[in-house]
């Protein structure tokens, strides 16, 4: 098995996996390992910090035996993102829901996307399936993630849904 990072992270690593373990990703460069396809993608977390060798916070895009699911990664909104997932034509986005305020930055908590920006997201890209993620990862920095079904049901409730309990196993295939 491989671990993919962006490629500024790689000398974080480099004590912990052995060299030809550790495959570095820039954003928009696709990578394919072992008929995996994996596409980086910014992260924006609080702002987009591009480096010498690429963007610092990504998400990922992989393409496995025909389905297509996105973690965005620790993220906001930015120009771009929307039609990133809707050009890969995103089947599945995990993407956090846990937001951001004032309050905050002041403990040292970055924030993320919002259920209504994670809810609009999924809707504008048109993905099958969104699953919210890093809703209750630590404490005071959470979401109840019913305000996602809330926000949903209201605005677009076209748009599925899946609430992932702790340790559960999901299967997802797609019907072309």
């Amino acid at each position: 098995a491989v671990f993919v990072l962006p490629e500024s992270r790689r000398p974080l690593v480099r004590e912990l996996l052995p060299a030809e373990r550790v495959v570095g990703s820039r954003a928009d460069v696709p990578l394919n390992i072992n008929g995996v396809e994996i596409y980086p993608i910014p992260a924006s977390h609080d702002t987009l910090e591009g480096a010498e060798r690429g963007h610092r916070w990504q998400g990922y895009i992989v393409r496995l035996d025909g389905i297509t699911v996105c973690h965005t990664g620790d993220t906001i909104m930015y120009d771009g993102l929307t039609e990133r997932l809707r050009e890969r034509q995103v089947d599945v986005l995990i993407a956090p829901i846990n937001g951001r305020d004032y309050f905050r930055p002041r403990r040292d908590i970055i924030g993320n996307l919002n259920v209504r920006e994670a809810a609009d997201l999924a809707a504008a890209a048109g993905v099958r399936l969104l699953i919210p993620a890093h809703w209750d990862l630590f404490p005071g920095n959470s979401e109840n993630p019913g305000h996602l079904f809330e926000y949903l049901a209201r605005v677009h409730p076209e748009q599925p849904c899946h609430y992932m309990a702790r340790g559960e196993r999901f299967i997802y295939f797609v019907c072309r």
